[in-house]
């Protein structure tokens, strides 16, 4: 038998008939050389974009985009390739994302000294991602390739996948924001915006950041006009507070799983890992800065001081729940951290910009400090869980500790 290498008599095995090839398989040179696959991919995308001028000045516009991406795939492995079960794997999967930006701007500037930005515009985007697969085993043969019945034994997912299966995300925004400028020697902005989306807390929906600038050209000044070693120098000062969602959709609503079957009637029952929290927010970055800028030397030197303080609220914890609860842990928007710093940023360039040698020496330096402002539940300190980091209130975020040692015990007494 040239396959199991056995003679005629009992026991009896020849090293002259030909070597047994399926015990030579190699499943993955089999797998290469014998498996089949067909993929394609579509990919469609369109553009709009639309400006009209209504006034002098005043000019309105909308920008629109589609795209629209389709793979597909198809893959036959043979029997010797998969432990000696032919599989047959599809996937398909579409996303398509719908984009629009609609504005209305105003731009002028009058006696030559007075300039004037101003804008207002929404943005709305609608996301959708939607795959599915097929991963079917122990077909009959290498020659039949489908269609196949579902075997729960063999097979595994077939269907939509658990994790990154299905999205569909609606956003929508609103902003304004108005500049204004004096020869270009002072200059301030306002502005504001206000985001939507369906993966926030069906309770917070919006996220709404308003933002302030002020910058003082002093170079512009007319005693350092005649003042050829002065680049430029200004002062500025910001304050902002920015909203960003930090969670999905499952952390505010969660989702629900196929249990099996009961009495013939599919179970179908919430998701018991993460506790759904409607009233998630999203986290908040409330930030002022001071800074000033200046070059010297026609660029030879230049400096860059800034000095700041940011707070952020509403800081995503992951809290461990009772198990009476049905569930392991929920998120929560209980810690609160407050960031304070100085940073300095020195250049220095030896030769001249017309030199042909260009040598650039950066000196940088920076101090920043963190408080801890508020942690989950009213809780003073958090122990991690190896005992070597401390979260407490009124110290840094990342404290560690060591044993005081007090002494030994000189006896057992």
């Amino acid at each position: 038998n040239g396959l199991t290498d056995v003679g005629a008599g009992k026991d009896i095995t020849s090293s002259l008939l030909p070597g047994p090839s399926y015990f030579n398989n190699v499943g993955h040179f089999t797998g290469a050389m014998l498996s089949t696959n067909d993929t394609r991919t579509y990919d469609i995308r369109t553009y709009l974009n639309i400006m009209y001028e209504i006034l002098p000045h005043l000019q309105v516009s909308t920008n629109t985009s589609y795209d629209y991406t389709a793979d597909q795939e198809d893959t036959f492995t043979p029997a010797l390739a998969n432990s000696d079960q032919p599989k047959v794997y599809g996937f398909t999967g579409r996303k398509n994302n719908l984009y629009n930006r609609s504005a209305l701007n105003y731009n002028n500037t009058f006696n030559e000294k007075h300039s004037i930005y101003a804008a207002a515009f929404s943005e709305a985007t609608i996301s959708q991602l939607q795959t599915k697969v097929i991963n079917l085993e122990n077909a009959p043969n290498d020659y039949y390739h489908g269609p196949l019945g579902f075997n729960t034994f063999y097979s595994s997912v077939t269907g939509i996948p658990v994790a990154g299966g299905f999205s569909e995300v609606h956003s929508v925004a609103l902003a304004a924001n108005l500049s204004y400028d004096y020869e270009k020697k002072y200059v301030v902005n306002l502005n504001y915006r206000a985001d939507g989306n369906s993966y926030s807390g069906v309770k917070e929906r919006w996220a709404k950041s308003p933002s302030v600038g002020f910058r003082y050209n002093f170079n512009k000044e007319k005693f350092l006009e005649d003042k050829k070693w002065l680049d430029f120098g200004d002062i500025r000062f910001s304050y902002g507070i920015n909203l960003r969602p930090t969670t999905d959709i499952y952390a505010s609503l969660g989702w629900y799983d196929v249990a099996g079957n009961y009495n013939g009637v599919t179970r179908i029952s919430p998701h018991l890992g993460l506790m759904p929290n409607p009233y998630l927010k999203p986290e908040k970055v409330e930030q002022f800065n001071y800074g000033l800028d200046m070059s010297i030397f026609n660029g030879r030197i230049g400096l860059t001081l800034d000095a700041y303080t940011k707070t952020v609220y509403n800081m995503l914890y992951t809290r461990p729940l009772s198990t009476s609860t049905g569930f392991s842990s929920t998120y929560t928007n209980d810690a609160s951290l407050y960031n304070y710093g100085y940073e300095v940023s020195v250049t220095f360039r030896p030769f001249k910009t017309t030199s042909k040698v260009n040598w650039t020496i950066n000196l940088n330096t920076a101090i920043n400090r963190d408080v801890l402002l508020s942690l989950p539940g009213g809780a003073t300190q958090i122990l991690s869980d190896d005992e070597t980091v401390m979260n407490r209130v009124g110290y840094g975020a990342l404290s560690n500790y060591l044993y005081v040692t007090q002494g030994v015990y000189r006896t057992d007494d």
